[in-house]
């Protein structure tokens, strides 16, 4: 991870293409030059028919095997971006450079790229590490208030998982936390690229979460902080002390969001759709910060138990 200011951010790399969020272009054209397919962000770019966009103009601008991709924007234009440089020609190397504090304090970490498909989030997609993920926190700048909040949901999930960050985060600055962030999401996924260990640990969150963006499509941030609230609610195992820091957090991020009846049984129906779940639905059990294990319902039981905790 580099940190570089806007008016150097692209002065020190080698590339051939970038590929930018059209709204950060607009605010942020001066900077990042007059050579950018730009993408109108939001989960909404993550289709079939952005990434035949984007192969196409890759083809029309003659990009080659050996060249480099720049991705420039939030979570979405960089899981989109990185999934096309997976496929192209069996895959070229990019750079990315999150715009939002959600894709820096999370979703740019990891390599993973995904699409979205038939209603279902990230259901096609591919492990593609970037070649190196650059920093530069003056696109916070442009943010609003939601945004932010949006990418703050991840920023508490990431604290959970860890003693260190859970201490600092009413202490430090932003840009520490997110640094912070950035290395525990490295400690829990080096060694478990593909997901099958410890990385799970970072779905905290997640699984109600998704079911409840694939309903309603509202932001990623909003979703895991609710899903957050449901799960321990839900799970029970997580001491009161905790539950209650995480729900004077969470609703801080969540507001009005969801003041409406949640249909249940349509989203626990998108939930199984996910790909981490078969006929059973995967949890983070969170036993405490730092705290995890894995742990499975059925759709009978999980029903059930968050029928009973309405």
């Amino acid at each position: 991870m580099t940190e570089v200011p806007i008016n150097d951010l692209l002065g020190h790399i080698k590339y051939d293409f970038i590929i930018a969020d059209e709204n950060v272009y607009k605010i942020w054209h001066k900077f990042l030059g007059g050579n950018c397919f730009c993408i109108n962000g939001g989960e909404a770019a993550k289709s079939l028919s952005s990434v035949e966009k984007l192969i196409g103009e890759m083809m029309i601008r003659g990009v080659k095997r050996t060249d480099t991709i720049i991705a420039i924007g939030g979570g979405a234009v960089l899981d989109l971006a990185g999934f096309a440089a997976s496929i192209y020609m069996r895959g070229v190397d990019w750079i990315n450079i999150p715009t939002t504090l959600l894709s820096m304090a999370d979703s740019c970490i990891g390599g993973k790229t995904g699409i979205n498909f038939g209603g279902i989030k990230n259901i096609a997609g591919s492990f593609h590490q970037p070649r190196e993920t650059i920093f530069c926190y003056e696109f916070l700048q442009s943010l609003s208030e939601r945004e932010m909040k949006n990418g703050y949901a991840e920023i508490i999930k990431t604290a959970l998982l860890n003693e260190k960050l859970f201490k600092m985060m009413d202490r430090a600055d932003l840009n520490q936390i997110i640094m912070e962030c950035v290395k525990v999401k490295n400690e829990y996924v080096s060694g478990d690229l593909y997901d099958r260990g410890k990385r799970r640990f970072l779905n905290l969150g997640h699984t109600i979460g998704h079911g409840l963006e694939s309903v309603y499509g509202l932001p990623h941030g909003v979703c895991v902080a609710k899903g957050l609230e449901l799960e321990t609610k839900i799970l029970g195992v997580t001491p009161k002390s905790i539950q209650e820091w995480i729900y004077k957090k969470t609703g801080e991020i969540i507001g009005d969001e969801f003041k409406f009846d949640i249909d249940i049984d349509k989203v626990v129906g998108a939930m199984l759709m996910d790909k981490k779940n078969e006929s059973r639905i995967s949890f983070v059990c969170l036993d405490g910060v730092e705290k995890c294990r894995m742990a499975e319902l059925s759709k009978e039981e999980l029903i059930k138990r968050w029928k009973s905790k309405k």
